[in-house]
């Protein structure tokens, strides 16, 4: 009984001290806010300070901007793309080159991983497939690379990515070696320059004019386009003559693919089967391009003669693929960018106010478009934008009905751009891109400030009730509501302040949701308390934030 009554006593005196402290904590708070009150003015000229600050800051390309936040994955692959017409056994070296040079990065970094864990728990190469080319044949090839998990791993992919193609070294006539993950994930690639003409020759050096000035950036890495060259070709061409010794071009073209490919010249049934016979040059005489000098071709008297006498020859490579979007013939050259470095739409922005009005005038008859990550982010961007016109529409609506006005609705809703540069600056603070996660936490707010705001103005209006002046109702509001404001704001960020802590990949895409929610609730709750009063209070001095009183 006595260690009960005494364990009631501390929590009584725990209780009464916790009072006396709070008490004068709100008192130094009040009288803060008086502070604020009598200086009402220079309150406003510091707020828009802020405001045209912040937006500035933005603006001017201070903190940068991404569609999505970058994650590192556990797999890597090196997309090799060999020139049309490149054997099997030379794109098999170029793998086996790239394979050895990550095997011996795995011996040399696998000792600074935790615990000795190897670097590298996989390695498969794929022939025949490159999704970045989006072509096949023996001229393409994937390798492959499963590594220890992100979260263990003491090196990023960007890091062991440069590592790779240092250690792989020069290749001889490759046409491009990407090393990246293997896919870009929802916002799509980095960067995406969209090029539409007719000619095809116009748009490949309009492209390598793009690819040459997008590799020129630090930032950039893996720039491809999708114009190539195809396989070597001979076309031949009947000579002047060739009619006169009964020759036409489809007889011609008739012995060289009955030569090189073949022509069935009979039949066999062996028991339940019937076997083909194929007359075609021995291997040897049809091995090489080479092989068709020494081509002869027979006439109608069975003469024969070279194929060099009735044909002329011309070597030509036409392109591989042609792509049409919208039905016109498009190039497109896509790029990856080192998020240490630089954001996709930082590069993009870079582009447009600096090269691109110099590209449109070298290149007249192209037409450019940015796609990828840009049109994607620009494409959600405007519809959050929307959807939070709509949201700010509605809660001026509703406002508007319960203080039967429409002055304190505004000083209410004054709170969501102060709580956007709290969103904005807490970016800055912990070192990361303006994204879609950012917006959409930045629209969030601004349906969780205002309930803070909204009983306080309540309380205001309550106290001019009672007969106090609009400077001495306000300071006696912040007072009254600062137990209820700390907890509502304090609840949230202490429940969220746990993501913010959290060092795993995965919760790096969800961050900058947390950190707008997070520090536009604090920037919030200490303007709410310290400036909705001085602007309430500088409204009313201009006769717009008179208490109604109700008829009885």
């Amino acid at each position: 009984m006595i260690s009960r009554a005494a364990s009631t006593v501390c929590a009584r005196c725990l209780s009464r001290g916790f009072e006396r402290g709070f008490a004068g904590f709100r008192e130094r708070v009040g009288r803060v806010a008086d502070a604020a009150i009598r200086a009402r003015h220079a309150v406003l000229g510091l707020v828009l300070l802020v405001l045209i600050g912040s937006v500035g800051f933005v603006a001017g390309g201070h903190i940068g901007s991404e569609a999505m936040p970058s994650i590192d994955g556990d797999v890597l692959e090196a997309r090799i793309l060999m020139p049309q017409g490149t054997p099997l056994t030379r794109t098999q070296a170029v793998a086996a080159q790239v394979e050895a040079a990550m095997r011996q990065l795995d011996a040399e970094l696998s000792p600074q991983q935790p615990e000795g864990a190897a670097l590298v728990e996989a390695i498969q190469t794929r022939f025949n497939h490159n999704p970045s080319a989006q072509e096949a044949g023996p001229h393409v090839a994937t390798v492959i690379v499963d590594l220890l998990e992100a979260e263990r791993r003491t090196l990023s992919l960007d890091a062991l990515t440069e590592a790779w193609r240092a250690a792989i070294g020069p290749i001889a006539g490759i046409h491009s070696l990407l090393i990246q993950e293997p896919g870009f994930g929802p916002a799509g690639i980095p960067v995406e320059i969209r090029l539409q003409g007719e000619d095809l020759d116009a748009l490949k050096a309009a492209a390598l004019d793009a690819s040459e000035e997008l590799a020129g950036y630090a930032a950039v890495f893996n720039v491809i386009d999708d114009l190539r060259p195809g396989k070597p070709q001979r076309r031949y061409q009947l000579a002047e003559g060739a009619h006169g010794l009964g020759l036409t071009a489809e007889e011609v073209a008739a012995q060289l693919r009955a030569a090189w490919l073949g022509e069935i010249a009979d039949s066999q049934r062996i028991g339940a089967w019937d076997i083909e016979i194929l007359v075609r040059q021995a291997k040897d005489d049809r091995n090489d391009l080479d092989d068709l000098a020494d081509q002869t071709i027979q006439l109608a008297d069975g003469q024969r003669v070279p194929l060099s006498a009735v044909a002329r020859v011309s070597e030509q490579r036409d392109w591989a693929r042609i792509t049409r979007i919208d039905g016109r013939r498009t190039v497109t050259i896509a790029a990856d960018v080192d998020a240490r470095l630089a954001s996709g739409q930082a590069i993009v922005s870079d582009l447009r106010a600096r090269w691109l009005s110099d590209f449109q005038a070298r290149h007249p008859r192209v037409e450019v478009q940015f796609e990828g990550q840009v049109a994607n982010a620009a494409e959600t961007g405007g519809s959050i934008r929307r959807g939070l016109l709509i949201g700010l529409l509605g809660i001026f609506v509703i406002l508007s009905f319960q203080f039967r006005g429409y002055v304190e609705p505004l000083i209410v809703m004054l709170t969501i751009p102060l709580a956007f540069v709290g969103a904005i600056w807490g970016h800055v603070l912990m070192g990361y891109y303006l994204s879609m996660p950012s917006l959409i936490g930045a629209a969030s707010l601004a349906g969780i400030v205002v309930n803070n705001a909204i009983l306080l103005i309540q309380f205001i209006n309550t106290n001019r009730a009672l007969g106090l002046s609009a400077a001495a109702a306000a300071g006696q509001a912040s007072r009254q509501r600062l137990r209820a404001i700390l907890i509502s704001s304090l609840t949230t960020i202490v429940g969220l302040a746990p993501l913010l802590a959290e060092t795993s990949s995965q919760a790096d895409a969800i961050k900058p949701l947390v950190i707008s929610v997070v520090f536009g609730l604090l920037s919030a709750t200490v303007l709410v308390l310290l400036v909705i009063p001085a602007l309430y209070v500088l409204l009313d001095d201009l006769g717009l934030a008179r208490p109604r009183v109700r008829a009885d």
